[in-house]
């Protein structure tokens, strides 16, 4: 596995179908992709999916020795895609604490909210979850 950079490392948390979506599309950028799971995945949409993933981490991302644990200063940018929407949140002010410079992107379904979290947390974006 090569060396990577900030330009083409990830972080996926949540590994339901929208983050297995997002890690797939991702390494097809051929980017290095980690990924971080409250649980075991029991379903796998593609099933070469986890040997695509390069690393991965089972915990609550909105722990910061676990983000801390996962190298997150290595990454451009977080994938906050839980099915949990204030896990989501939750870990995006964690992640925040941790690195000031990261692109946290969540799923979140509260517009209002996600236009605040944009002004507060910086280089943030929230994607209203459909």
């Amino acid at each position: 596995m090569k060396e990577s950079t900030r330009d083409d490392a990830f972080l996926v948390c949540g590994l339901g179908g929208l983050g297995q979506n997002c890690v797939a599309v991702l390494k097809e950028f051929g980017v290095m992709v980690n990924a971080i799971d409250i649980a075991e995945v029991q379903h796998w949409e593609l099933p070469e999916l986890p040997a695509s993933i390069d690393e991965f981490f089972l915990g609550d991302c909105c722990q910061p020795a676990l983000l801390e644990q996962a190298g997150l200063d290595r990454y451009r940018a977080i994938l906050l895609v839980t099915s949990d929407e204030q896990t989501n949140i939750e870990a995006a002010f964690a992640v925040r604490l941790l690195n000031s410079k990261i692109r946290i992107i969540a799923r979140s379904a509260q517009e209002n909210l996600n236009e605040l979290l944009t002004q507060r947390l910086q280089n943030f974006i929230a994607f209203l979850d459909c």
